[in-house]
């Protein structure tokens, strides 16, 4: 554990944004295996995205379609193109993926950028184009220390903790 931060425990995680297709991807506090596979055939209608309660589907065009089973801890991810590098697919993986898998198994999941000031954690939430990321890079720039980007996530641990989980760093 990192630090202490307004009660939150704050984790790091570092994610190794390799060219290679990793088989298992370790962030906030949970390991998920990736298969780097052809989807089953879904009936999906045509949607862009869609869950049932047990499996959370989303297609990106021209990019890939994914398949969270977050029972199994496993994304099924489909290329749309050999040559798409893992950097792009990150931006779903690490994002709305990976914010199902943690929901799932009772994370607290917001959209936001967080960071440390004077000991505190300080959470920048709000739509998308409101400027969290933004903020965020300045107070870095001015010296508070980076805690997450994009997903904020926090979750109740076993020692009766609060942790809010540091996010991969790019």
């Amino acid at each position: 554990m990192a630090g202490l931060v307004l009660g939150l425990g704050i984790l790091n995680a570092l994610v190794m944004m390799m060219d290679a297709l990793p088989s298992e991807l370790t962030l906030f506090g949970m390991t998920v295996d990736l298969l780097w596979q052809k989807i089953p055939i879904v009936e999906t209608n045509h949607a862009m995205h869609w869950c049932d309660g047990q499996q959370f589907y989303l297609s990106i065009p021209h990019i890939a379609r994914f398949l969270a089973l977050p029972e199994k801890n496993g994304i099924i991810i489909e290329k749309a193109q050999a040559e798409i590098s893992i950097h792009v697919l990150n931006t779903w993986l690490l994002g709305t993926v990976m914010a199902y898998i943690l929901q799932y198994h009772g994370y607290l999941v917001l959209h936001g950028s967080a960071v440390s000031i004077n000991g505190s954690s300080v959470i920048l939430s709000g739509q998308s184009g409101a400027g969290k990321s933004t903020l965020a890079s300045a107070l870095l720039n001015q010296g508070y220390p980076f805690i997450t980007d994009d997903l904020v996530v926090i979750k109740k641990i076993q020692t009766a903790n609060t942790v809010l989980f540091q996010g991969p760093l790019n």
